[in-house]
């Protein structure tokens, strides 16, 4: 029954298919999602996610107490932080805080966009503080790729850091360990500056991220990206 063919899904949902087929295929994802029989969703170039109606229904599927995502990909979704509040608001999933000293919530996230085309996941200060607050010592993959905030300033990246530089404090004031499976971090084309990534390079030096193989930042980090503003 754990099976990777059974309990992974790649699934693309346009918005311009009103195919009763392709409807119906949506309503067994949502149900797979919601029931726990899907638990790596990958969701990229899902241009229908864009509609807040369906970011809705997305919602109601993981707020469900069956609900056992372990990976998800919304890659050129535009779902930063209205994924993070679909995933870890206290309203939706109260049962994801009550549990939270023992419950797995998320190994992998990808809320990124290898397009840059202004299709990422828009991450803003307190979305990042609100997935990193969680406590969630499972979290392998964070890939934020691309994530710009249009209302926020550019060198989103460094807030990026200083959220994982808190998470790092808070967790070591209380004797726990700081992200201790966290294997891959992707800053890239979200304006990570030079100090920035010597503060993550300072964390490795430091032990405090001891798993972390993988960390993917621009190559030129002086020139922020340019603001990508609406079509």
């Amino acid at each position: 029954m754990f099976n990777p063919a059974f309990t992974s899904r790649i699934f693309c949902w346009q918005d311009d298919d009103n195919d009763d087929d392709e409807e119906a295929e949506i309503a067994k994802l949502l149900e797979e999602i919601a029931t726990g029989v899907t638990n790596r969703l990958t969701l990229d170039y899902s241009t229908a996610l864009w509609k807040p109606e369906n970011q809705k229904r997305l919602a109601d599927a993981f707020a469900d107490r069956r609900c056992s995502l372990l990976y998800i990909s919304l890659r050129s979704c535009r779902c930063g932080d209205d994924f993070i509040d679909m995933c870890l608001n206290q309203e939706r999933r109260p049962h994801v805080w009550e549990e939270q000293e023992t419950e797995i919530v998320y190994h992998t996230v990808r809320l990124g966009s290898i397009l840059h085309e202004g299709t990422a996941g828009r991450i803003s200060p307190k979305g990042v503080k609100l997935l990193l607050s969680h406590g969630n010592t499972s979290l392998r993959v964070l890939d934020l790729e691309g994530c710009l905030d249009l209302d926020w300033y550019e060198n989103c990246g460094d807030e990026v850091v200083s959220a994982i530089d808190a998470h790092i404090a808070t967790c070591l004031e209380q004797g726990k360990a700081p992200l201790p499976q966290l294997q891959e971090l992707n800053l890239k084309s979200t304006g990570l500056t030079p100090s920035g990534a010597k503060r993550i390079a300072d964390m490795q030096e430091r032990g405090q991220l001891p798993q972390l193989q993988t960390i993917l930042l621009d190559e030129d980090l002086t020139k922020p990206p340019r603001r990508i503003g609406p079509k």
